[in-house]
């Protein structure tokens, strides 16, 4: 039988399935939109553009609150100092 993607876990359809998603942190806010997914080690990252910086944000459980799939919404509660970190990396 057909089935929808409403019905399907995330784990299912894989981590690039959230591509597009905003993710919204329960202290800063909206970070953006995932723009990519780094998944080629086992520390998943979601590649976010957040005020022309771009950020790298754990896929973890750990850190995930809710996810809200109708309105594409990612909410997390990140450690503090996380997103301070990835805006004073240089390469």
């Amino acid at each position: 039988p057909v089935r929808y993607a409403q019905e399907i876990e995330p784990e299912e359809l894989g981590i690039r399935y959230f591509i597009g998603f905003e993710i919204i942190d329960t202290t800063i806010g909206s970070l953006g939109r995932i723009e990519d997914i780094e998944d080629s080690t086992d520390n998943v990252l979601f590649i976010v553009v957040h005020d022309g910086q771009e950020l790298l944000i754990p896929a973890t459980d750990d850190f995930i609150e809710n996810i809200d799939e109708k309105k594409r919404i990612i909410y997390m509660r990140l450690p503090e100092g996380l997103i301070d970190l990835d805006n004073t990396e240089t390469v």
